[in-house]
C-alpha cells in the first residue's frame, strides 16, 4: 500500500511541475514581448542572435531588416519554449515501478498448494489424477483440518450427483463419510483414534447417483466407473490428521472399532484392490508368470494384512475369553441357548468363524438357510425345531446378486424385507430374541466392475440396502446390527471377491458373539 501511494504522489507532483513550468514561461514570453527587442549587440544569448547578426540575415535572404528581425525573434522564441519544455521533462526522474502483490500466507509447512482460509481452518490443496474418469469433472480436491473433512468441488457439467468412497490409510483404517451441498461432496473423518500422516484415496463409483426409486432395470444398467481409471486423487496424496484425545464408545455408539496398522506398515497407502476383466481366474494362464504378476498389483489381498481390528475400550482377546467362559457356563448350568444365523452363504460363514473361536461350543452356533425375503415365512419351522433362542437375519445378497439376472429395486427390496420380517416378528416374537444384521458389501470383482455388470452387490446397492434394513428396523423396533465400522474400511478384502473369510469377518463374528451374550 505504501509502495503504490508514494508512486502516485511522484506522478502527481511531475505532472504539477511541468504544467506550472508551461503557464509562467507563457505568460512570460507572451505577455512582455519587447524584452528581446530592447537588447542590442548581447551575443547569442540563450539561442537568440543579436540585431547585427538578424540584420546580415535579412540582407544575404533580399527581404526587409525590420520584418525580418521581428519574425524570427517571434519564431525562436517559441522554438525555445518548445525546446525547455522537452528538455525539462526528459530531464524528470523515472516513475516507481508497482511493486507485485506479497505473496498468500501459506501453511506452518510451507506447502505450495495451501492457504490459510479464514485464519482458523488449514485448507490445503491436494493433486488430483489427471487420468481419472472424472478428471473433467473435478474443480479441485481439498483438505480441511479444522472441520475433519475432504472437500471435491465439482463442474457438475456431466456428473451432478457423483458417487465417492474416499479411504484413509495410515495409523488406522477409515471410510469417508460423505454429502453432497451444492457442486460441494465433503467426506467427514469424524471418528478416527489416531493422529498422524494418512494417504487419501478418493474413487468414484458412479457419475451420478443411484435414486431409491429407480426400477431394476435401471439399477441392472448402471455401470461403475472404469476400475483402471476410478481414482480421483493422485497416487501418494497425504493429508496430516489431528485428532484430540481418542475413539470412545461413548461419544461414537455406531463405531464398534477401528483398524489399526500393524508395527510401521502405515508407510505404505492401501490402495483400493479390484478385478479387472482381463484378471478373470480364467483368463489367466497358469505358465504366465508375467500377467499373474500384473494381476497381482490389483487382485491381491496381502496389502490387508497391514492392519488388525481393535475394539473401543475392549481387548479382543479379552472380549473373547469373557464370551467363551460365558458359553461354558452357560452350558453348564444346563440352559438351553442357541444362536441361528439365518440367511445363505454369508451367514454360513460367519457360523464357520464362531465354530473356530468357540470350538468348545460349537453346538451353540448354526446357520439356517434363507436367500430371499420371502423365504422367512418357511424358516420359523426349521428355528423352531432347532430350538433356536436368538435368531440374526441377514438377507440381501441374492436380492442384489446375479441369480436373476438383475437386482430387487431398492423400493420392491424395502417392500418384501418389511412384510417379510414383519410376518416373522408376528408369529415369533415369543419364541426367539430377533436381530437384523448389516448385509456385506462385495468389492469391485469383475461381474461387478463389467458394463453392463452381471452381479450389483456394489458398495452403493448394499449402502442403501443397509439404509433401508436401519429404517424397517426401527419402524418395527428389532434392534439392527449394523457392523459397517468392520466391514466397510475392509470391503474389497473377501478373497473370493464376496465372502469373508479373513481378518474382517472374524473380527465381526466376535462382535455378534459378544451382543448375543451380553457381553458388549
Amino acid at each position: 500500500m505504501t509502495t503504490t501511494t508514494t508512486m502516485l504522489a511522484s506522478f502527481a507532483l511531475a505532472v504539477a511541475i511541468v504544467f506550472a513550468h508551461y503557464a509562467v514561461r507563457s505568460f512570460w514570453l507572451v505577455s512582455s514581448p519587447d524584452v528581446f527587442d530592447n537588447t542590442v549587440n548581447v551575443g547569442v544569448v540563450g539561442g537568440l542572435k543579436s540585431d547585427g547578426d538578424e540584420q546580415l540575415e535579412a540582407k544575404e535572404e533580399g527581404v526587409s531588416s525590420t520584418t525580418t528581425t521581428t519574425e524570427r525573434r517571434r519564431r525562436r522564441r517559441n522554438r525555445e519554449r518548445r525546446f525547455a519544455e522537452e528538455d525539462f521533462v526528459f530531464s524528470l526522474p523515472p516513475l516507481p515501478q508497482m511493486s507485485p502483490p506479497p505473496p498468500p500466507r501459506t501453511s506452518p509447512k510451507s506447502n505450495p498448494n495451501s492457504f490459510l482460509g479464514d485464519g482458523k481452518s488449514d485448507v490445503v490443496f491436494l493433486d488430483a489424477d489427471s487420468e481419472s474418469t472424472l478428471a473433467d469433472e473435478v474443480a479441485s480436491i481439498e483438505h480441511d483440518a479444522e472441520r475433519r473433512e475432504v472437500r471435491v468441488r465439482f463442474k457438475m457439467a456431466r456428473c451432478t450427483k457423483p458417487v465417492l468412497r474416499g479411504r484413509l490409510s495410515g495409523p488406522a483404517l477409515a471410510i469417508l463419510t460423505w454429502s453432497m451441498t451444492g457442486d460441494v461432496a465433503r467426506g467427514a473423518y469424524e471418528a478416527l483414534p489416531k493422529s498422524g500422516t494418512y494417504y487419501l484415496e478418493i474413487v468414484a463409483l458412479f457419475c451420478n447417483e443411484l435414486d431409491r426409486a429407480m426400477s431394476s432395470i435401471r439399477v441392472a444398467s448402471s455401470c461403475v466407473e472404469n476400475v483402471h481409471r476410478h481414482r480421483l486423487t493422485a497416487k501418494d496424496v497425504r493429508i496430516d490428521i489431528i485428532m484430540d484425545g481418542g475413539l470412545h464408545a461413548s461419544s461414537h455408539p455406531g463405531i464398534i472399532g477401528s483398524w489399526i496398522a500393524r508395527d510401521h506398515s502405515s508407510d505404505e497407502p492401501l490402495y483400493t484392490r479390484v478385478q479387472p476383466s482381463e484378471c478373470k481366474d480364467e483368463n489367466i494362464p497358469a505358465n504366465d508368470a508375467s500377467k499373474r504378476a500384473f494381476c497381482n498389483i490389483f487382485t491381491s489381498t496381502e496389502r490387508f494384512n497391514r492392519y488388525r481390528f481393535e475394539f473401543n475400550d475392549s481387548d479382543a482377546e479379552e472380549l473373547k475369553e469373557k464370551v467363551r467362559e460365558t458359553l461354558k457356563t452357560t452350558k453348564e448350568g444346563g440352559k438351553a441357548i442357541k444362536f441361528c444365523f439365518i440367511g445363505a452363504s454369508h451367514s454360513r460363514t460367519l457360523v464357520e468363524h464362531l465354530h473356530a473361536l468357540f470350538a468348545s461350543s460349537k453346538d451353540m452356533f448354526m446357520a439356517i438357510e434363507a436367500k430371499w425375503p420371502r423365504d422367512l415365512s418357511s424358516v420359523s419351522a426349521v428355528a423352531s425345531e432347532a430350538k433356536c433362542s436368538t435368531v440374526v437375519i441377514g438377507i440381501g445378497q441374492w436380492a442384489a446378486g446375479w441369480p436373476d439376472g438383475a437386482p430387487l429395486s431398492f423400493r420392491e427390496y424395502e417392500e418384501s424385507m418389511r412384510n417379510a420380517l414383519s410376518s416373522f416378528q408376528k408369529v415369533n416374537s415369543d419364541r426367539f430374541e430377533i436381530f437384523v444384521r448389516s448385509v456385506h458389501e462385495n468389492p469391485l470383482g469383475y461381474m461387478i466392475s463389467s458394463c453392463p455388470p452381471t452381479d450389483w452387490r456394489n458398495p452403493e446397492v448394499i449402502r442403501i440396502y443397509n439404509q433401508i434394513l436401519g429404517e424397517i428396523c426401527t419402524e418395527l423396533d428389532v434392534r439392527f446390527l449394523d457392523t459397517a465400522s468392520i466391514i466397510t474400511p475392509m470391503y474389497d478384502s473377501a478373497g473370493d471377491w464376496c465372502h469373508y473369510g479373513n481378518s474382517a469377518g472374524a473380527a465381526e463374528a466376535l462382535y455378534f458373539s459378544a451382543v448375543l451374550t451380553r457381553n458388549l
